[in-house]
């Protein structure tokens, strides 16, 4: 493709953005029923085929509820639901990022136990800094099952986040994430590297990484220094990854 190619958005696409518009102007409010498939055909000047992708793109996405027989409804929002933001490229939210160490360890009970390792299980456990104007506001821990002879150190210090040093070793698909949070005092590295005070609270964030058969392929812990924006969720309709209103 040339440099002053641009990519062009399948129609499907553009017609389900222009309907999410729609939505979030107040043309249709939940629980309203849209026009037909013909409707939107004509309206739109496309295919019924067209506008059955560009429904049901709407539908996955949560804005839709069909009913057999009758359309499409437009969903009610599920405010008590959150759309959590735990970015790990902390250049893009203004900080930078400082490796410590990466390097091979006998795991404490806390990490053997997240891992399901056994007694002689060891991990590689990869320490980064975040800094915001050169003051440690975060620290990052991950850690990762060891297996002699794979290149998994050079990889973990190639890529800072975890999706990147997982998908280089499996499928991107093939594995999720659970995330718990939790508000405990500083303590060990995190009091230590974060130069906080004994008995300062401090956001902490830990994360499960689960691959194929339910295996526990990574596991990350990360501590945010108070005040720190670390995690934003959001609830309800979403337009251009922003709340709306």
């Amino acid at each position: 493709m040339k440099n002053n190619e641009k990519l062009i958005a399948p129609r499907y696409v553009a017609v389900a953005d222009t309907i999410r518009g729609q939505i979030f102007q107040g043309e249709w409010n939940p629980g309203d029923m849209l026009p037909s498939e013909n409707v939107f055909a004509e309206r739109f000047s496309v295919s019924r085929e067209t506008i059955r992708k560009s429904l049901k793109r709407l539908e996955t996405d949560g804005y839709l509820t069909p009913q057999a027989g009758k359309g499409y409804f437009v969903s009610m929002p599920k405010h008590n639901r959150f759309i959590v933001d735990f970015a790990e490229d902390e250049e893009q939210d203004g900080c930078t990022s400082k490796l410590k160490w990466t390097r091979v360890i006998l795991p404490n009970e806390e990490i053997s136990r997240a891992l399901s390792l056994n007694e002689t299980g060891r991990v590689v456990e990869i320490c980064r800094l975040i800094l915001r104007e050169n003051v440690p506001c975060a620290l990052d821990l991950k850690y990762l099952p060891y297996e002699k002879g794979l290149p998994l150190i050079e990889a973990a210090i190639n890529y800072a986040v975890f999706p990147d040093i997982i998908a280089s070793k499996t499928a991107p698909f093939a594995f999720h994430t659970r995330m718990e949070l939790s508000a405990e005092l500083a303590e060990g590295l995190s009091l230590e590297l974060l130069n906080c005070q004994v008995g300062e609270p401090v956001l902490v964030a830990r994360r499960y990484l689960t691959g194929k058969n339910n295996s526990r392929i990574g596991y990350g812990i990360k501590y945010f220094k108070q005040p720190q924006e670390g995690i934003v969720g959001f609830s309800g309709y979403m337009s251009k990854g922003n709340p709306v209103g």
